[in-house]
């Protein structure tokens, strides 16, 4: 619906939502500190790998950790310590990252990762870990959860 008032116009959407759980870019103790996270719609598993390796190779990365969130789409998790300038730069030179994802997350400065399932999806599935020769930077506690609300676009969510 839009109501046009002289030069401006208002315009209301209805859309189902659906509530999600998902974990936060930010460091809990250090919210100007951030990890890696990645995510990737109808794009080839050989080809994230290569993408991660060379990632995780030219900006010295620990561990990665690729998991199967649907069927051609895949989560990826770095538990390195970067400023959001740092992993904007970093998921801004992977080339099949979401831009949708990346465009929200660099507009509302830190990025999340639905780790609720859907509906019509089967659950997470850990695919591999990329090993590496540096430490993790931070631990699995220092990231934060939060509750978030999404659109179904479509999809069988609820």
């Amino acid at each position: 619906m839009q109501i046009n008032l002289g030069s401006i116009s208002l315009k209301v959407y209805v859309s189902k939502t659906a509530k999600r759980i998902g974990v936060c870019s930010q460091k809990s103790d250090e919210p100007d500190n951030h990890c890696l996270l990645w995510d990737f719609d109808d794009a080839r598993y050989v080809n994230i790998l290569y993408t991660l390796y060379g990632l995780q190779e030219e900006y010295k990365l620990p561990r990665i950790y690729v998991i199967e969130s649907s069927l051609n789409h895949y989560h990826a998790y770095c538990f390195a310590s970067r400023s959001f300038r740092e992993v904007l730069h970093i998921l801004s030179d992977t080339p099949e990252i979401c831009m949708t994802y990346l465009r929200i997350g660099a507009t509302r400065g830190y990025f999340t990762l639905r780790i609720s399932p859907r509906a019509d999806a089967p659950k997470f599935e850990l695919k591999t870990i990329i090993p590496s020769r540096i430490a993790d930077e931070m631990l699995t506690d220092d990231v934060t959860v939060n509750e978030y609300i999404t659109s179904n676009r479509g999809r069988k969510n609820a």
